[in-house]
């Protein structure tokens, strides 16, 4: 699909508030392109569900972050590492964007390729040790709430994909997540993220107030 094909159907979901696709288990899928007062309403969740899990004894980030360090676990000289590596990736991305000599530019995305490798390799080792948060758990109730929210039979935005109350009693959280997770990666146009947003602000001088729609798929591991 050439760019400009790319951003006329992008354009064309924004017009309509929904992108539409299909799904294997599912059928046909209305995602709701949410307004700023839907995450706002969302934040707000997110805020409940982080309370109710440190109320429930789970620690927050920075609490386990500072016990793995003592338990040695994960050290200072790897936290500056990370925070130097991530600074490097970039202030490099700035100077690629600034030089058009090709040659350089190709040098420098190695760099950040490489550096990148090195980052992804600190962070699996912190969040492993880290494990379970009251963020995490937050923002795993917050991504069933997104798919309830969003998620809808009609073009018309009518009836939900899953009932919340039928859904309580027919499938898990993990599972429906499990079940919808390859919607967003059926392909490019679905990815309504920062990057294709901002985008089509500069080239259409858009109002897009009522995109605010961006949903992480977890994966479901038995």
């Amino acid at each position: 699909m050439n760019p400009q094909d790319f951003y006329r159907l992008i354009f064309s979901d924004i017009l309509l508030g929904y992108t539409s696709t299909s799904h294997s288990f599912f059928g046909p899928i209305f995602i709701k392109h949410l307004s700023y007062l839907d995450m706002g309403a969302l934040d707000s969740q997110y805020n409940l569900y982080l309370l109710k899990a440190k109320s429930n004894g789970i620690l927050d980030y920075k609490t386990r972050e500072i016990d793995i360090i003592k338990e040695n676990l994960w050290t200072q000289k790897e936290e500056r590492e990370l925070l130097d590596f991530e600074k490097f990736v970039t202030d490099v991305k700035i100077n690629i964007s600034k030089d058009y000599l090709n040659s350089r530019r190709q040098r420098m995305k190695k760099d950040i390729n490489d550096v990148e490798k090195k980052i992804d390799k600190l962070k699996r080792k912190k969040e492993y040790y880290i494990g379970q948060t009251a963020e995490s758990i937050a923002h795993k109730k917050l991504t069933y709430s997104k798919i309830i929210q969003s998620y809808y039979k009609d073009e018309k935005l009518l009836e939900k994909l899953i009932d919340e109350e039928t859904n309580k009693i027919a499938l898990k959280y993990s599972e429906v997540a499990y079940a919808l997770g390859n919607v967003m990666d059926i392909g490019s146009r679905m990815t309504l993220q920062n990057g294709s947003i901002s985008d089509l602000i500069e080239k259409y001088k858009l109002d897009v107030a009522k995109i605010g729609f961006e949903i992480e798929y977890i994966p479901y591991k038995k």
